[in-house]
């Protein structure tokens, strides 16, 4: 039984890194990154309706005026931003979970991984509600999501084969994702993963304690492993780009 738990386990971790590129550029965007069923609902083309509500914005509600000035500012524009900084990227000691990180060929461990960030605004479906293109490299691992606003107020994100869904919080001014479901996606088929068996995600992101800046925090957590690996650092806005 454990061992079937754990195939299954290394299956859906393997479904992570779909999209994962081993190349010099950022990850360009694709239809798989969007939601299935509703088309290429996640394209990297700039959100042009002056009128149309921030994801993040939209998502927080009066919370958003509570959020740190640069984390606000990553969350709300309407051209893309590109930032750049380093992480210290942290793998899990056992044994078997070096093994796992191994075999998705997951961000490497460091002290000062150099890390570059693009987030772009999207649009979901035909252009009527915005959206965010999330294209990161840590060393030479390229990852891209793409993020929209669920039906019930939660944040959803698109990796690969897996996606979740996260509650925004504000606290003390930065930004906290509490992972409320996960779920595998094939085609227009979904089938929800249960608490006990499914990648759990711990994020934080807040502003930088000195200069400009965000500081990030991220975690991911696995059934029968615990931590698998995680990074933190501070990332600001590449060649002084102006707000």
């Amino acid at each position: 039984m454990t061992s079937f738990s754990l195939d299954l386990d290394l299956q859906k971790l393997e479904a992570m890194r779909v999209g994962s590129q081993r190349d010099s550029s950022l990850p360009a965007d694709s239809s798989r990154g969007g939601r299935p069923g509703d088309g290429n609902r996640c394209a990297s083309q700039p959100v042009e309706r002056a009128g149309s509500p921030f994801l993040y914005a939209g998502l927080l509600g009066a919370s958003w005026a509570a959020l740190h000035p640069e984390v606000r500012q990553l969350h709300s524009t309407f051209a893309p931003q590109r930032m750049q900084g380093s992480f210290e990227v942290h793998h899990a000691p056992r044994t078997l979970a070096r093994w796992v990180i191994r075999r998705l060929h997951l961000p490497g461990a460091g002290a000062a991984v150099p890390v570059l960030l693009e987030v772009v605004p999207a649009v979901e479906s035909k252009g009527d509600a915005p959206g965010e293109s999330w294209r990161r490299r840590l060393g030479d691992v390229a990852l891209a999501t793409c993020q929209w606003a669920g039906r019930d107020g939660l944040l959803c994100e698109r990796f690969g084969l897996l996606e979740f869904q996260f509650q925004l919080e504000v606290r003390e001014g930065a930004l906290v994702y509490l992972q409320r479901r996960a779920a595998l996606r094939f085609g227009p088929c979904v089938l929800p993963l249960p608490r006990i068996c499914a990648p759990r995600i711990l994020a934080r992101e807040e502003g930088a304690s000195l200069g400009a800046g965000v500081n990030v925090n991220v975690e991911v957590h696995v059934p029968w492993l615990g931590l698998l690996f995680g990074y933190r650092g501070s990332v600001s806005r590449a060649g002084g780009e102006q707000r």
